[in-house]
């Protein structure tokens, strides 16, 4: 469900989303679907960053882009350590 920004403002200081969200740094993610215009393509897989104070996800992508995700709006998934190994292996990123 796509929350407005009004509805999920109460959740951008909870500690535990917060908690949460930091277990991504350094994880890989793929973006299912982003709710911008110039959002960056559905599938594009890329590696978390950082989590900013409003719990933003920014993502290192792998075509460059530097949109971060907003988990309250886009979709993504985290990709299993297989899912990354293989990535990774086939040499498709490289960070």
């Amino acid at each position: 469900m796509i929350k407005k920004y009004n509805e999920f403002n109460e959740d951008l200081h909870n500690p535990d989303q917060k908690r949460e969200l930091q277990k991504l740094v350094g994880k890989y993610v793929q973006i299912i679907k982003m709710e911008d215009q110039y959002g960056v393509e559905s599938g594009t897989i890329g590696v978390v960053d950082h989590i900013d104070d409003i719990n933003n996800i920014f993502v290192k992508w792998e075509n460059d882009r530097s949109l971060p995700i907003i988990p309250e709006i886009d979709q993504y998934r985290v990709l299993t350590e297989e899912e990354a190994h293989k990535h990774k292996s086939a040499k498709k990123f490289n960070l």
